[in-house]
């Protein structure tokens, strides 16, 4: 008699068997491309293109639309920004690949970028108009920009503006200076921004090395290209009216709590923290955020209303509570004081009236005194 645990067994593992070798064959098929039409293609003297990239003309779901790949007989070009880029080879392990802008001619003997071709620069928490939420494309890994300028005079004090003859004229001196990012403040007084570009993707041990470099070996540098990222997964930080309400929210939950817990004390102190402390129990919390937009005359405005709304009902309760409700008692007392007053006073006044108009009773006592003993005769 057979062993029903070893034949369910068996069954198990077959089963278990043919589903692994099915899930590979799908994955393996799902990689190769299958029948929706993203399988490996070649964009010029490049080969084996995958994802993120993209032929014009693919279909949607496959690739990334920005990272879209122009094809001819010899070269692949994409469009970044402002500008279109040689793509001169593809890092898949490191994740970027490599770019030169098709309008810096290396074969020229004093070539010079164009000013409104600039990629992508800034860091993974930036934003910028053709990245969606939580990603960043297309943006530059190289680590220096070759930063041009054009100056009125001579400089002459900065070591670090190297010139470029062939491009400098009477009244006219175009410089180059090498630096991790091009900035207004880098710029002479009598200078004028020209053009910038990224080029190589060295970092501190290179440095030194291009501070001193000539305008010639900046250019050979920069005819290598640059890189630049596949898709970059960022954290994206609240923007600043969202983290300004959430945080009113959490100030004003922590004020109620706080109100809440001080009034049901049975102290003098815990009611009159509840009373008179709540709002700066909310202002302090609220200024305890160090972002830039807390003195902002917008949050100066929703703290004011908030505050109001405590304030303004506290402030009539505290005035009927402790103020109108004494007084109506006394009012009400006062009047019940004068209006029983008023009935005496009545009462004694008829007494007195009646008094007046009947006849009047006198003692034996009270007749003597009057009468002097009785001296007087009648």
């Amino acid at each position: 008699m057979g062993n029903p645990g070893a034949f369910h067994h068996s069954i198990t593992l077959q089963s278990f068997t043919v589903f692994f070798l099915l899930a590979v064959f799908v994955a393996d098929y799902h990689v190769q491309g299958g029948d929706d039409g993203c399988s490996l293609f070649s964009c010029g003297h490049l080969r084996d293109i995958s994802y993120p990239f993209r032929r014009r003309g693919d279909p949607h779901e496959c690739g990334v639309e920005e990272y879209e790949l122009g094809c001819t007989s010899s070269k692949a070009t994409i469009h970044i920004n402002t500008g279109t880029y040689y793509v001169t080879a593809i890092n898949y392990t490191g994740s970027y690949f490599w770019v030169m802008d098709t309008n810096f001619n290396t074969s020229s003997s004093c070539p010079l970028p164009l000013w409104n071709h600039i990629p992508y620069f800034g860091y993974y928490g930036d934003t910028d108009s053709v990245s969606p939420p939580g990603f960043r494309y297309l943006l530059t890994q190289s680590s220096y920009e070759a930063c041009f300028c054009n100056c009125s005079r001579a400089v002459t004090d900065n070591s670090r503006y190297k010139p470029v003859a062939c491009l400098s004229a009477n009244n006219s001196y175009v410089y180059v200076w090498v630096s991790g990012s091009c900035v207004v403040e880098d710029l002479e007084p009598y200078c004028g921004y020209l053009a910038k570009i990224p080029f190589r993707d060295e970092y501190s041990s290179y440095w030194r090395q291009l501070q001193n470099a000539s305008y010639a070996e900046i250019t050979q540098h920069i005819s290598k290209g640059f890189t630049v990222q596949f898709p970059v997964p960022v954290y994206l930080e609240p923007s600043a009216s969202e983290q300004l309400r959430k945080n009113i929210n959490l100030c004003l939950n922590n004020s109620i709590s706080y109100f809440k817990e001080q009034i049901s004390g049975t102290s003098i102190i815990n009611w009159t923290h509840a009373i008179f402390w709540s709002e700066v129990h909310f202002l302090e919390c609220v200024t305890q955020d160090g972002n830039d937009h807390i003195h902002t005359a917008k949050l100066v405005l929703i703290v004011a209303t908030i505050v109001s709304a405590i304030a303004i009902p506290k402030f009539f309760f505290v005035l009927c509570r402790f103020l109108l409700a004494p007084l109506a008692v006394w009012i009400f007392l006062a009047y019940k004081y004068m209006k029983t007053r008023i009935i005496i006073d009545a009462v004694e006044k008829f007494l007195r009236i009646q008094q007046m108009i009947g006849p009047a009773r006198y003692s034996y006592t009270d007749i003597v005194a009057v009468t002097s003993h009785f001296r007087d005769k009648l």
